[in-house]
């Protein structure tokens, strides 16, 4: 019983961080003008609690490559940081800057 609730507890922190529905709205457009994206990708830096300085200093100490790109992006109902380099690829939460496994990311939130 003790591993199956540590298990629990295991797998419910290293869930991302969902954005409430209000927030989770303004992020869908169908324009696809770069004034608009430009607009949505303001919006997205205005709800995210990570920045990219901290989200660097994290996945710095999860790979060690020194060439990274980190993009913000919204999956679903997340907003995360794009991660990839040359050995790794992972995303890490943009509100709680949780690292998440991409293949653990889509198998767990289909």
């Amino acid at each position: 019983m003790k591993k199956i609730i540590l298990l629990c507890l295991i797998l419910q922190s290293m869930q991302a961080e969902e954005l409430g529905n209000t927030e989770h709205q303004t992020l869908h457009i169908y324009n696809k003008k770069p004034s608009v994206k430009k607009t949505l990708d303001k919006r997205m830096h205005r709800l995210h609690k990570i920045d990219e300085k901290q989200a660097r200093l994290i996945a710095g100490k999860h790979c060690k490559d020194e060439k990274m790109l980190i993009k913000l992006v919204h999956k679903k109902a997340y907003l995360l940081y794009d991660v990839n380099s040359r050995s790794c690829s992972f995303y890490i939460d943009a509100l709680n800057g949780k690292v998440i496994d991409k293949k653990a990311f889509w198998r767990n939130n289909k």
